[in-house]
Parts: structure tokens; sequence; C-alpha cells
């Protein structure tokens, strides 16, 4: 075996990288027949490409001028041997790939084996053989065109299918936003949220432009939150990712930039990036006037009982106590108490729970005690109301008023 210098080594492993490289991805014929030795033969990357003569090689190389499409070199690999005195073997390797503009598709290993013959100040190419997997390559084509023709066909077909889906998806996605005024954003799973996209829709949604929106929030999630609403928004999404839940809903007000305040229904999945991060896609409803219809029902709910209330409270000032009792969950509110001996009536509410029996069986003389009962405890309230009586009286003897026993009416 003989030593190669290592300039020598360098040079060799460069003429056999020239060759492939000039022919696979500058296309320069020329320079290759320049340096064909005049004992040139070759094997080709196909099955029918066998030349065993120095001009059937150097017609095919000939052959090839303007038919290899342009490609990329990855991975490139060469080991020398010597065969003889000035003789060496480059055995190599390498990923080719066609460039993108070529309308195929290739990408497969190819193997390189070469004879090159050291001339002194320069070297030819003696014996040359390509090979790649023979499956790809169709009939007597020389490279693998029509496997990488159909398969780029293929591709790009998928690739405009799958563009016009999400063309369609966009604009079904545009349609339901533009119909409920609403918008979407993706933010990183940070401490503010930070976004890492925003719709155009969003921003428009509260009246400000899209660096406005950006300017206003600080461009994350949290900074677009009425501050007083803030901590219940971050409890309800705490609250929803418990225990590993990649989804959350939750709503709040956001300040426009006109000053009025809006409601949104914010609600939204965390998904993984193909690098491994988290992002949070959200989609965002203006529930405005639902929630103004809500609150204006609830408000009007809380009046209507204020005034049922004083209404009860101002009947008949001359009742030593008024009590209104909820039959459907067996609550009880004490509306009036005596001025006096207010302990003897609230001791025996529990938990704002109506219960009149305690009270009868301290405070009513024993011999009425069981038609008490039967009349104004829960459960004869309820039978009373299920037997329709509307307006009922009794009158019993009791202690609320004294030591000894006075007669009382119930009403």
């Amino acid at each position: 075996m003989l030593n190669i210098p290592q300039e020598k080594l360098t040079a060799i492993k460069n003429f056999a990288h020239q060759y492939i490289f000039k022919l696979l991805c500058q296309q320069d014929i020329p320079f290759i027949l320049a340096h064909l030795d005049p004992q040139l033969i070759g094997i080709g990357a196909a099955e029918h490409n066998y030349y065993d003569t120095p001009q059937t090689a150097k017609d095919f190389i000939l052959s090839l001028e303007g038919q290899i499409p342009a490609c990329e070199l990855l991975n490139e690999e060469w080991t020398i041997l010597p065969l003889a005195q000035g003789l060496y073997l480059a055995q190599g390797r390498h990923y080719l790939t066609s460039d993108e503009d070529q309308q195929l598709l290739v990408q497969t290993h190819q193997r390189a084996t070469i004879v090159i013959r050291d001339l002194g100040s320069d070297f030819s190419y003696v014996y040359i053989n390509l090979s790649h997997p023979y499956q790809e390559l169709q009939g007597t084509e020389n490279f693998p065109f029509q496997v990488g023709s159909q398969t780029y066909k293929y591709m790009e077909a998928e690739l405009n299918k799958a563009k016009e889906q999400l063309q369609q998806k966009q604009q079904q996605m545009e349609v339901v936003l533009h119909s409920v005024n609403g918008g979407v954003k993706s933010s990183n799973d940070d401490d503010t949220y930070s976004y890492a996209y925003i719709s155009e829709e969003l921003p428009g949604m509260f009246g400000y432009t899209m660096e406005e929106f950006k300017k206003f929030t600080g461009n994350n999630a949290m900074g677009m939150v009425y501050p007083p609403d803030l901590p219940r928004a971050l409890a309800d999404c705490n609250e929803c990712f418990k225990d590993g839940n990649p989804t959350y809903s939750t709503k709040y007000r956001v300040p426009c930039k006109d000053g009025s305040l809006k409601w949104v229904m914010d609600s939204g999945r965390k998904t993984k990036t193909p690098e491994g991060n988290t992002i949070i896609n959200s989609i965002y409803l203006d529930i405005t006037k639902d929630e103004e219809a809500r609150q204006s029902e609830l408000n009007h709910e809380r009046r209507t009982k204020q005034q049922y209330y004083d209404l009860l409270s101002s009947i008949n000032s001359n009742y030593y106590f008024i009590y209104l009792v909820n039959l459907e969950d067996g609550s009880g509110i004490p509306l009036r108490l005596p001025e006096t001996e207010c302990a003897v009536f609230t001791s025996y509410s529990t938990d704002g729970l109506y219960d009149i029996e305690p009270l009868v069986r301290s405070h009513f003389h024993p011999d009425d005690s069981a038609k008490i009962l039967e009349h104004f405890s829960l459960s004869g309230l309820r039978r009373q109301k299920k037997d329709r009586h509307i307006d009922f009286a009794l009158e019993c003897r009791s202690r609320l008023f004294g030591s000894e026993y006075r007669w009382t009416a119930f009403n």
C-alpha cells in the first residue's frame, strides 16, 4: 500500500468531487470532456449504462449535456486508495436532491467509484461508475426523471389541495368572525401570554388599528383585560388548566378606544408546536349585548325583590314580627323582628333555613303546639300551598310577650 501525501490526497478528493459537482450541479460537460483519460471506460447509474470502450464512454458523457437537472449535493464523503503508480481509486457517497425550480422531486443516496490518473500537473478520469437504486430509474433513463417528475407533480397537487383547503377554512373563519364580531390570536404560554399572532379582526372589535392594539395591550393577552376583571379572568384560566386540561374559557371586559367597555368570551386551547413550544390558540367573541341584557335582568330581579321586601315590611305595622319563607328551598328571612327579645326569633334560624318548631316548643302552650306546626311548619305551609289556601289564620297562646301565656294571632 502506497502512502499518499496530504496535499496530494486533498487534490485527488477535490478532482473526484469535481466530476460529481460539474455533472450534477453545474452541468459543465466541457470540463469533464477535457479531463477524460484516453483509456476511459465507464458504467453509468442505470442498468443499461455499460460502456467498455473509451469512445462509447465518452459518447455517453457527451449525451448527458442538457439532460441532468440542477441538483444539490449533501453529506459528501470520499475515501482515496492508491492502486498503482499514478493511479488512485476514489470511493465516494453523497445525498442528491433536486433544486426546487426543477419541477421534479429527487431525493436519493448515490455512490461514486472513480479511478483517477495523476498526470503531474493535472488529473484525468480513467473509470467512472455512479450508482443509485435501480427501481428509481424507468426504461432507458440515465437519471430518475420520471419518478422525480411524478413525485413532484404529486407533491405539488397535494400542496395545492392543502392550500385550497386552508384558504377555504380561512374564508369560513372570516365569515364566522365577521358575523359574530370576533377575532382570534395565538399567544405564548408565558407570564403575560405574549402574542405570537393576532388576526386582523381582533383590534377592530375594540376600535383599534393593529399597531394601536399592540401598543395598548403591551402585545400580550393580559394587557387587553379591564384591570378590575383581570384577577377573576386569571383565576378562571388557572382553574380550567388544572390537572393538565388544555382548554379554557372565561369572560371579562375590554377597554375600547372610544372609552367604552366591551364584554368578550375568551375561549381557547393549548397546543404544542413542532419545536416543542406551547402555544395557546384563542377565539374572542363579543358578548356585550348578551351580558348587558343579563346584568339588566339581574338588576331588575334585585330591584323587584327589594321592592317586595319593602312592601312586606310595610304591611300592617301592628304585626309583632314578619317572616318570609321560600317554600321551594326551605329558606327563611326575617323581614321584621320585635325591638325587644329579638333573640327569641333569630336564634331559631340556622344558616337561613326556616324552622319554627323549636320556637313553638319553647314559647307556646303545649296544647296549641300541634295545631301551630300543622299549619305553620315548613311542611304545613307547603301543604296549604298545594291545597291552594291563600290566606289562613290561627289564634294560640304564647309567652312571647312575657312570662305568662297570652293569646297570639298567626296570619
